[in-house]
């Protein structure tokens, strides 16, 4: 009797399949064993059953209390009753013993509740391929039916699959793969039984098992053009990189979808011509939607001049409008010194981004960059080319200023008269030396091409012209471009001529005529004495080894020539 139905329970399953066979690569949602706590889920109790029953596992609630479109389940109804291991997931209870399976009853004689509904509620949010699985087994007098449907609203019900015969034995059920509730925040599935002709009939529900796949997204779309500041018309492509998807997008910034707020992308470049942000969000039948792409493309804010440009935003992207005049460059460090009328900025170009060569004096028009600083020094950093210079030859006089003042011309170029400098030896490259003309300040030698480091440093007062740097944040560094820049201060009172045409100088002879026995000193333009001697009465001819400048004092007469 035994090998008969060992037999008959085998044909049972193999009739109905086995659950756990087929849900390979599916996550459980939501299990229901009506005992396990540990979780949070209700356990099924012998008498006086609840309605409502938590899911011992994952996230869902099964209702016979009449809401989310239940039935109301009278308490005779629903009975524990002994329960099995068959289609028992992982940590479900494999105990039998009663109470350990739910139970539907006909209720009491003459009532059956043929037609009446479970509802199970989850969310299938992100998930699709919903599968059934569960433990059943009838008594002859029990439901002959069990009928599924699913809702997305709970009042709209589409059949998945009718279970007839009921097992007389526990068996394992799997309904058809349910694909409608695909990515559903509210997702219902219900329960009903025809055929119970007894009161006393019944049908046993153990060990439900509710699986589905994680539902993959659409890739996220792509921008031919990466974002950031760009500086004329750009035509930008969308991509995705899965097949067949569709992309909606937007340029006001909002969000777009595929439900009336977004452009369908219809393969052609988007043009863009002024500051817009692309979103772009990509769909596909099947697939969750992508994450929402975002390129933002910044437009040059027009700036007329130089002193308003040293107000704006350090975030902001900019473009000079108005002729910069180029007073400085350093090849070494790629520094460019321009100001205009208003005032003067460090032009920076550490991306190599400018390719036209410019000349001192040049004007440059339509000089695009960001704004930034470093150690106190503002700097505009070239984002762009801006072309040929837009004129040649200009003059740029220096502004006059005091130590005192002279941090107010950050970028600029100035001359600061009557200048003594502290120290000894020869100018260094890299390095500050405390200057004073009254207030105490610093000249620089920023760069380390300028043509007088290696020179000595002058013991003689200087008028300096320079432009003003910033080497630390403490204080403004005046920075001589040549050694042109640095002139003995006694030089800027004499004339470039001779006086009376007495001192001249041709072929690197410095020509005087004078009395005899009058002092002739002949000094460099760093204030460096570099001959002293008697004159003799008549012309007198004094080889000099420097080219350039020269100061020549003949008893109390001056003159300034040129070797």
């Amino acid at each position: 009797m035994k090998k008969i139905t060992f037999l008959k329970t085998m044909l049972v399953v193999v009739t109905f399949g086995v659950a756990s066979e087929n849900l390979m690569g599916q996550t459980l949602i939501a299990g229901w064993d009506f005992q396990t706590t540990g979780n949070g889920g209700t356990a099924i109790t012998a008498t006086s059953c609840p309605s409502v029953f938590v899911s011992n596992f994952g996230a869902g609630t099964m209702h016979l209390d009449g809401t989310n479109g239940s039935s109301t389940w009278n308490s005779n109804e629903i009975v524990g009753t002994g329960g099995t291991a068959v289609n028992a997931g992982v940590g479900f209870s494999t105990t039998i013993t009663t109470p350990a399976c739910l139970s539907l009853t006909g209720g009491t004689a003459g009532s059956p509740t043929n037609g009446k509904f479970m509802v199970i509620k989850l969310s299938m949010a992100g998930l699709s391929n919903l599968v059934v699985s569960y433990a059943s087994q009838g008594t002859t007098t029990g439901f002959t039916s069990q009928v599924w449907e699913y809702s997305t609203n709970g009042s709209t019900w589409v059949p998945v699959q009718t279970i007839t015969p009921i097992p007389t034995l526990f068996a394992a059920i799997k309904l058809n793969t349910i694909t409608g509730l695909d990515n559903a925040t509210s997702a219902y599935l219900r329960f009903s039984g025809t055929g119970a002709t007894s009161g006393s009939g019944n049908n046993k529900i153990d060990n439900i098992q509710l699986v589905a796949s994680q539902m993959q997204h659409v890739a996220t779309p792509t921008f031919s053009i990466p974002q950031g500041n760009v500086n004329g018309e750009q035509h930008v492509n969308l991509t995705t990189t899965t097949d067949g998807a569709s992309i909606y997008y937007t340029l006001d910034g909002s969000n777009p979808d595929n439900n009336g707020n977004g452009t369908l992308y219809d393969g052609n470049p988007i043009v863009i011509n002024s500051t817009k942000t692309i979103k772009a969000i990509a769909y596909h039948t099947g697939l969750l939607e992508s994450v929402i792409a975002t390129a933002t493309y910044t437009f040059p804010s027009p700036v007329a001049d130089i002193a308003t440009l040293r107000t704006l935003p350090t975030t902001g992207f900019y473009t000079l409008t108005g002729e910069a005049f180029l007073t400085f460059k350093s090849a070494t460090v790629k520094a460019n010194y321009i100001q205009d009328a208003t005032g003067g900025i460090l032009l920076i170009d550490p991306n190599s981004k400018i390719t036209t060569t410019y000349s001192i004096n040049d004007g440059i028009t339509g000089i695009t960059g960001i704004l930034a600083s470093s150690s106190g020094m503002l700097q505009f950093v070239s984002m762009t080319d801006p072309g040929a210079a837009t004129s040649k030859g200009n003059t740029v006089t220096p502004i006059v200023v005091n130590l005192s003042n002279i941090a107010d011309y950050q970028g600029q170029l100035v001359t600061v008269k009557n200048v003594s400098i502290l120290g000894t030896g020869n100018f260094e490259a890299l390095t500050s030396y405390i200057i004073n003309d009254g207030n105490s300040g610093n000249l620089r030698t920023e760069y380390p091409e300028l043509n007088f480091i290696g020179y000595a440093i002058p013991t003689l007062n200087q008028d300096i012209t320079g432009v003003v740097s910033n080497h630390s944040v403490l204080e403004a560094d005046l920075v001589p471009r040549s050694l042109d820049d640095i002139v003995p201060s006694i030089l800027t009172s004499v004339s470039c001529s001779s006086i009376d045409q007495n001192i001249t100088a041709i072929n690197g002879n410095v020509l005087i005529k004078a009395s005899a026995d009058e002092i002739i000193q002949i000094y460099n333009t760093f204030g460096q004495k570099l001959i002293q001697t008697l004159s003799v009465e008549g012309v007198n001819t004094i080889p000099v080894r420097v080219k350039g400048v020269v100061l020549v004092r003949v008893g109390d007469r001056f003159a300034k020539v040129v070797l």
